[in-house]
């Protein structure tokens, strides 16, 4: 009967055993299956991480190659300015040359009109001389032949007709 009770005990102990392993297996289990959601949900993180990284770098390589392309433009548009500075800065010389030359055409006309206004003056008062000298040569003239007509009734006496001169005719314009 030994045996027999051996048995029983033997099937108790086991049983008793067996209780704690196999709920330490079910622990277990529960255990894996949450370290398997664990790295399924890792590797989802880590595939939805390489996929927004490569969309971020895709995003930052456009916005370098727009930066690279507003920097051209940019570097474009300055040398188009410096260049048209440049130009202009041409112009505004060449249009200063201009002035200065067209000044110094003025001061020479200047020069010549106060030459020319000088040598009329000149004129004028030559031709403002000249009728009073030859009026006072004609009328001594006059006086004198005058006292020389012979008093024969065949001379008629002579009439001296002068006609005028272009200076006279100016003078007489410019009196009246």
């Amino acid at each position: 009967m030994k045996s027999n009770r051996i048995f029983p005990a033997l099937a108790l102990i086991l049983a008793i055993g067996v209780l704690p392993a196999y709920g330490a297996n079910r622990d277990i289990v529960q255990l894996q299956t949450q370290v398997d959601q664990l790295q399924q949900q890792m590797t989802q993180m880590k595939q939805s991480f390489d996929e927004r990284m490569g969309v971020m770098k895709n995003l930052v390589e456009q916005n370098t190659d727009i930066a690279n392309k507003v920097n051209a433009t940019l570097k474009d548009l300055q040398t188009s300015i410096n260049k048209q500075q440049q130009d202009r800065a041409g112009q505004v010389d060449q249009i200063s040359g201009q002035i200065q030359a067209l000044n110094d055409t003025m001061d020479e006309l200047k020069v010549r009109l106060a030459k020319l206004s000088k040598q009329l003056e000149d004129m004028q008062s030559a031709q403002n001389r000249w009728p009073l000298h030859r009026l006072n040569n004609s009328s001594k003239r006059r006086r004198s032949r005058r006292l020389r007509r012979p008093t024969s009734s065949t001379t008629t006496p002579c009439v001296t007709t002068t006609a005028a001169s272009p200076i006279s005719r100016a003078r007489s314009s410019t009196i009246s």
